[in-house]
């Protein structure tokens, strides 16, 4: 009698990760496949987890309302389930995260544990924790979003770009909404930053993101999102060079 022939087990595991990363919503249906297959597929759960709102938590593991699949959870509830989340698996599965409107010592614990973020998208609003250069000066950010305010504390009027947080970073993307603008000297000689947003309700001074420009030996790319534009020879001045959007 011959038994049926067997995958090699890189290979299985190979296949079970494809179908992971191709549907993240079948990974809870994966994982009851065998231990071994938990094993492969879990840390996909939390690889892209959205928290905003104090109403809903998004990621495979814990619900997706933008999915047919979607399970929203009251504001208590959801905030109970995260933190029941075995610290180690957040702490090796979270990639992207993704913080709005949510109480300030959350998201503090969230950026405490998870040590692995590379992309943080953060705006809390009126319930700002601690800086964010504070909290989040451990992990290894390839793209960070927030405002100006939260990046460095309120009471902090000096924006130190040469601080770790931004070694590694290449996307940044600063909201102005409550009227503070950035330091442009310090942004210039951020190591490795190719793209550069700026957005708000607010006017943005032209002639330094020129010289930010003229200045950064990195930035591949300048995106402005003001609500208005006064000067046009500034406006010009920045028309002419091509990374300017």
């Amino acid at each position: 009698m011959s038994l049926a022939p067997l995958l090699p087990r890189e290979f299985e595991q190979e296949i079970f990760l494809l179908a992971a990363y191709c549907d993240p919503l079948s990974v809870p249906t994966l994982m009851l496949v065998a231990w071994r297959v938990k094993q492969w597929v879990q840390n996909l759960l939390y690889r892209v987890t959205m928290v905003y709102d104090g109403v809903y938590i998004h990621s495979p593991g814990i619900g997706s309302a933008a999915s047919k699949r979607s399970y929203p959870y009251p504001q208590n509830d959801h905030f109970s389930r995260i933190k029941a989340i075995p610290p180690p698996i957040l702490r090796n599965s979270v990639r992207h995260l993704y913080l709005e409107h949510i109480p300030g010592d959350l998201a503090a614990n969230l950026l405490s544990t998870c040590d692995a973020v590379h992309d943080l998208w953060m705006c809390l609003g009126e319930d700002p924790p601690s800086p964010i250069v504070e909290l989040a000066g451990h992990l290894p950010l390839r793209r960070l979003h927030c405002s100006v305010t939260e990046l460095f504390g309120m009471g902090n009027p000096i924006d130190d770009f040469s601080l770790p947080i931004f070694s590694q970073l290449t996307h940044l993307e600063l909201f102005l909404g409550d009227g503070r603008l950035p330091e442009w000297a310090g942004i210039a000689r951020i190591p490795h930053l190719t793209h550069l947003a700026l957005r708000g309700e607010t006017f943005i001074p032209l002639l330094p993101a020129v010289t930010v420009l003229d200045t950064s030996k990195t930035l591949c790319v300048l995106v402005l999102l003001p609500d208005f534009l006064e000067d046009e020879y500034e406006v010009e001045l920045l028309r002419q060079d091509t990374r300017f959007v």
